[in-house]
């Protein structure tokens, strides 16, 4: 037996007694509703259209596609959408998995949902064509919460591929909003939704915590009697000595994970590769104790989401003074309850206006203000996460 995966994302069990360093966290428990969400969603999952000659039309890369093909699309995925939305809005609960390392997880819930964000990013660009743009911001925020509900499950591959789903939501809500100036009432209830969605986010912290539970599961499993021999542990890991390296790696990862999860909890995320390191020599440890890396990618995201809100609001605005405001925080609090804040910083995003555009922009990976130069564009890694409307 190899040992090709080292920790399946999505799979946790109870832990044993705790026999290493005093973990200072605990992770929430979830009971499944009678009526869950995640159950609609997979028989949504189920119904939707085979990828073939039509996806592939509306999805065939910068050209917009024909509103024809697009309409056709959108009819044929009815029974799944229907589907869906019967469990949007309903409590949702992703069942665990029972712990297995030597059966690969099953990932096609995972590219389904994705495919079904496309498919509501779609449903939106329709009803936008025609000038609905009440329509087209409720497909959309159906898409985020279907992403966010994503989320749910347990461990970082979840997060994401919840991200992945929100953050084609939240690009489909910036190219519409601006096209949606007269309509006052969408943007209301545009912004009036997205408050509620990013106050519902998935704490970044409880993705970390399962994966804490994932870590402890795999070392409960290679100390149990019979579940591998000293020479394929020498082999994954570096010693035959398999109960001294799972004691040490166990002390390792409570450390790693209550300091992750400390540091997550904070506005900012003070989180530098070096703060989390585990002893280079502790193969295994090292192996179960790297999620922080996602960190800058979650944190990209929430820029995305809040920086949406943002935009959003700021379109809510012009429509009705005619003009964009000189600071964001004239929107509060008409428009929105509370400025949301840059997730490198901890501060509100900052903004540029020049009357007729407007831009608000996180620092980014750098924590530096670069004035508004966009993060995409060289040299690689700075510049800011920018989020414009009528540029």
């Amino acid at each position: 037996m190899r040992l090709g995966v080292i920790v399946p994302l999505l799979s946790v069990v109870a832990l044993a007694p705790a026999v290493g360093a005093e973990v200072t966290f605990s992770l929430p428990v979830h009971e499944a509703p009678a009526d869950n969400a995640w159950d609609h969603y997979r028989t949504a999952f189920e119904l939707l259209p085979r990828e073939g000659d039509l996806w592939y039309r509306v999805q065939r890369g910068p050209a917009e596609p024909s509103p024809e093909d697009v309409e056709a699309l959108v009819a044929e995925a009815q029974p799944a959408l229907r589907r869906l939305r019967e469990g949007l809005g309903k409590p949702c609960v992703v069942p665990r998995e029972p712990f297995d390392p030597l059966t690969p997880p099953d990932f096609s819930a995972d590219a389904r949902a994705r495919q079904m964000a496309r498919l509501l990013r779609w449903e939106g660009w329709l009803h936008a064509h025609r000038g609905d743009y009440g329509a087209a911001f409720a497909s959309q925020l159906d898409a985020l919460t279907l992403g966010q509900d994503v989320a749910r499950q347990p461990g970082l591959l979840g997060k994401l591929v919840s991200i992945a789903c929100e953050t084609i939501a939240c690009q489909a809500i910036r190219e519409t909003v601006g096209e949606a100036s007269n309509d006052r009432p969408a943007l209301a209830s545009l912004v009036g939704r997205l408050q509620t969605i990013e106050a519902g986010e998935v704490p970044y912290w409880e993705t970390l915590a399962h994966e804490y539970e994932a870590a402890l599961a795999w070392i409960n499993w290679l100390r149990t009697p019979g579940s591998i021999t000293r020479e394929e542990f020498r082999e994954a890991y570096g010693t035959r000595a398999i109960g001294a390296a799972c004691a040490r790696a166990r002390r390792e990862v409570d450390r790693f994970y209550s300091d992750a999860v400390a540091m997550a909890k904070r506005p900012e995320w003070e989180w530098t590769p070096g703060a989390l390191a585990v002893p280079a020599d502790d193969t295994l440890a090292g192996q179960l104790a790297s999620p922080m890396l996602a960190a800058d990618v979650v944190r990209r995201h929430l820029a995305g989401l809040r920086g949406t809100l943002l935009v959003a609001a700021l379109e809510q605005y012009r429509a009705e003074h005619g003009r964009y405001p000189e600071q964001p925080a004239a929107l509060v609090p008409e428009n929105i309850t509370a400025l949301p804040l840059d997730p490198w910083t901890g501060d509100p995003f900052l903004y540029a206006t020049t009357g007729d555009s407007c831009r608000v922009y996180s620092v980014g990976p750098d924590r530096r203000d670069d004035g508004g130069a966009d993060l995409s564009a060289p040299p690689a890694g700075e510049g800011d996460c920018v989020f414009s409307t009528r540029d």
